[in-house]
């Protein structure tokens, strides 16, 4: 036997036997525990006709299908047609549509990625990277951000600038992931950006089209309501992987996340305008928004396989390593010390990106 079957036999071990592991798990979840309780409510609210960002309506709908706290439904309104369409009154059928649209995104995220990095196996452990895994367990939407970031990456090297912009405006779904990767565009490849404003655009007119002003004005409510703190009620800042929960871990107010955010743009608008448009720098600009984001979780470091995969076929499978660990215990501090360690290997790239870089642009 080869020494290449071996590697083979052994890395479809690996990713069979996760595939199992994570099956189970699924599997046995609740529904009722997840993230989906709040989808389920808003898209059967819009389905009904009634503000699906009223809070009180939200709050009272929740309760009827479990106790505790309420917990808003803050995202944008680009998904409620999609949820209307996917849900009705039975919850568990409604949760299982919706998981299955998640596996589809899912399985062209691993398609995606095997664009980028023409590495199989390192494109499936992609899929099965814990916190991806996670968010697909608790039912958020994370999936189709990290669908959409993906083929901006894509669409951007083959130089579809436009179309690149338009789908990076499907991220708006949260606005503090977005504007990092768009507005340092404008910069270097102004059509990518004038796609994205194009696509925000159609999307908010959508947007308010569906929901109307009451809608937009339930938004801020919810929003503020989940400022407040806590858990369900609110946000807790100290289970952060950013900014934010640096802050929080240090007893320094959060607010001083939305400085460090604006400045994060900024530099990465300068960066950018300086490397150009690269697989690497593209990784690097995925990995910075992460950082700065000032809302963000555990399920969100799901956005890190592209710098993982970019960084080195093997990155994806260490991270997945780091984020297990710190599910069983690891401290905290180890995600970031991932991030600063692929931070640093991707600028260590930079300079033969940076020389293919000035190639092409003589040769155009």
């Amino acid at each position: 036997m080869t020494r290449l079957n071996k590697r083979t036999i052994f890395f479809a071990f690996v990713i069979l036997s996760q595939v199992f592991l994570y099956g189970l798990r699924w599997q046995t979840s609740d529904p009722m525990t997840s993230d989906f309780v709040y989808f389920y409510v808003v898209g059967r609210l819009y389905e009904s006709g009634q503000n699906p960002y009223d809070l009180d309506k939200q709050c009272r709908a929740q309760a009827e299908l479990r106790p505790g706290d309420c917990a808003g439904y803050a995202h944008t309104p680009i998904l409620l047609p999609l949820l209307a369409l996917l849900f009705n009154d039975d919850f568990q059928v409604s949760y299982w549509r919706w998981a299955l649209f998640q596996i589809g995104l899912l399985v062209i995220c691993a398609l995606l990625l095997y664009l980028a990095s023409r590495n199989f196996f390192a494109s499936l452990q992609c899929c099965l990277f814990p916190p991806v895994i996670g968010g697909l367990l608790i039912a958020n939407d994370t999936i189709f951000i990290l669908t959409a970031i993906l083929g901006w990456a894509i669409l951007m090297l083959r130089k579809a600038d436009l179309w690149a912009g338009i789908v990076l405006a499907f991220v708006i779904l949260k606005p503090q992931l977005a504007l990092p990767l768009a507005i340092p565009l404008l910069f270097v490849r102004p059509k990518a950006f004038a796609g994205f404003c194009i696509g925000a655009c159609v999307l908010t007119l959508y947007s308010l089209l569906i929901v109307g002003i009451d809608g937009f004005a339930g938004i801020i409510e919810v929003t503020r309501s989940l400022a407040r703190g806590g858990t369900f009620g609110g946000v807790s800042h100290s289970i952060m992987f950013n900014t934010t929960g640096i802050l929080a871990r240090l007893g320094i107010n959060t607010l001083w996340a939305w400085p460090l955010f604006a400045a994060g743009i900024a530099g990465l608008s300068i960066y950018l305008r300086k490397h150009g448009i690269t697989l690497s720098s593209m990784s690097v600009a995925v990995l910075i928004t992460v950082v700065i984001c000032p809302h963000l979780f555990a399920y969100d470091l799901s956005y890190l396989v592209l710098p993982l995969i970019v960084v080195h076929p093997l990155g994806i499978f260490v991270g997945s390593l780091v984020t297990v660990l710190l599910s069983i215990g690891s401290p905290w501090w180890t995600v970031y010390l991932m991030m600063m360690v692929v931070g640093y290997l991707l600028l260590k790239q930079m300079p033969r990106a940076q020389s293919d870089h000035e190639s092409a642009a003589k040769s155009n």
